[in-house]
């Protein structure tokens, strides 16, 4: 295994998986199977790559901004939103789940600040934790969809 590790952007070979040949984002590595998870430049999901198929580092490093935001658009409208549906409806019945715990009415925005907020005060004790950066943005965009979405219907 090459020494690329989450975070690298890479080139990547042309192949049956990426057509022409593209710059991505090194997700994850395993030494226990037989390559590497990236997130192709301008893809919404990541795919396995194998180590061969990695031609080089790429000569420019994308911002951290530009990692933890195109992550977090990859996880919201890939796997965690196969894995749980559509995000309104889930923070809809969250807020209707909490309503008669906190005794007062919790909107679906609400429950999106509430679950960035969750987000911050675990960064406070562990700035260091990159999936909680990436969660929390992950949360702002869908409650900003959310927002919009009751925007464009009332």
């Amino acid at each position: 295994m090459s020494d690329f590790k989450p975070g690298d952007r890479v080139r990547v070979k042309a192949n049956h998986t990426v057509h022409g040949g593209r710059e991505a984002w090194i997700r994850e590595s395993s030494d226990s199977c037989c390559g590497y998870e990236v997130l192709l430049e301008g893809a919404k999901e990541t795919v396995w790559i194998p180590p061969s198929y990695l031609i080089s580092l790429a000569t420019t490093t994308p911002p951290v901004r530009e990692v933890t935001l195109t992550t977090a658009a990859s996880l919201i409208s890939g796997d965690r939103a196969k894995d749980y549906g559509d995000a309104a409806e889930s923070f809809t019945r969250l807020a209707a789940l909490w309503t008669p715990i906190l005794g007062v009415d919790v909107t679906p925005e609400q429950v999106a600040l509430c679950l960035t907020q969750l987000k911050i005060s675990r960064l406070v004790g562990t700035p260091g934790h990159t999936d909680s950066w990436v969660d929390a943005a992950g949360y702002i965009a869908l409650g900003s969809e959310i927002a919009a979405r009751g925007r464009d219907e009332g």
